[in-house]
């Protein structure tokens, strides 16, 4: 039953896939490939991009006049964060944007790495994801300010990203405090592990322990989030479990969710990786 956000782009194995049902450009996964090419120029030689990458999400904000899919009342009006679609009109309809605050720190973190932080909408997407986890936003309406990704710890990666790879300093309350709730969740397992739990600890553990190593967090708890993301790893594959990274509502209320193995996974090694970094081997 929808929504419909008149795009153009549909799975390229269903000929017969509605059109009307088709979604536009994604600013979330723009934004991290754009990040991923200038890792690729800096680290590997790459070509690097041509796009200029602040013009493309500095023009696509909720300014006056842009039509919103919901209006959550924790939202100022014309807030100027970053949207979630690149629409385009078409056939004279206009669709419905969308503002979500996990799509809002990854848009910060890849201008932040591209140096761009005088993009138009910088400023106040920082200052709507500080305010959103001052009033504890994350706690009690996770679905109005993510409508896109599960409750499971991502918001505190992305927003801990951001500050400490883009880097945006202007970002440390929200993440100090993120942090903090954090070493207030952990469950501990009397044998030296410790674990976060929002119905798949092993992707919520990795979230947690990279926010705190983000965060610069001296704690213990760092250590045995490891001890707990090495001794859930499946000895045959080499992986970690399935869990939920991506969901889409429909307008009949169902929610969707894509779940994968390898996504688990990447997040369980970056985790073991940092934490080696960290301690300096």
């Amino acid at each position: 039953q929808g929504p419909l956000l008149g795009g153009d782009r549909t799975p390229v194995n269903l000929s017969y896939y509605p059109s009307e049902l088709a979604v536009p450009a994604d600013v979330d996964v723009t934004a991290t490939v754009y990040a991923a090419l200038l890792d690729d120029q800096l680290l590997d030689g790459g070509p690097g991009v041509e796009t200029d990458v602040g013009a493309l999400f500095g023009r696509n904000r909720h300014t006056n006049g842009v039509l919103l899919r919901s209006d959550p009342n924790w939202l100022p009006d014309n807030s100027g964060a970053y949207l979630t679609w690149f629409m385009r009109e078409r056939n004279g309809a206009i669709y419905g944007n969308d503002v979500d605050l996990v799509v809002n720190a990854n848009v910060l973190f890849a201008l932040a790495r591209y140096g761009l932080t005088d993009t138009p909408g910088f400023g106040e997407a920082i200052a709507l994801i500080n305010d959103a986890v001052n009033d504890e936003l994350h706690r009690t309406r996770w679905d109005d300010i993510s409508l896109y990704y599960p409750d499971s710890y991502v918001f505190h990666y992305c927003v801990s990203r951001a500050f400490a790879e883009g880097p945006i300093p202007e970002l440390e309350p929200a993440v100090q405090r993120l942090a903090s709730e954090l070493l207030d969740e952990a469950q501990r397992c009397g044998d030296g592990a410790a674990f976060w739990d929002k119905g798949h600890p092993q992707l919520n553990t990795a979230f947690a322990v990279l926010t705190l190593i983000n965060a610069g967090t001296d704690s213990p708890l760092v250590d045995e989030g490891v001890a707990y993301i090495e001794r859930t790893q499946n000895p045959a594959t080499g992986a970690w479990d399935e869990a939920p990274f991506f969901i889409a509502r429909a307008d009949s209320g169902i929610v969707i969710e894509w779940e994968s193995a390898p996504l688990t996974t990447v997040f369980a090694l970056e985790a073991l990786c940092k934490a080696q970094l960290r301690n300096g081997r």
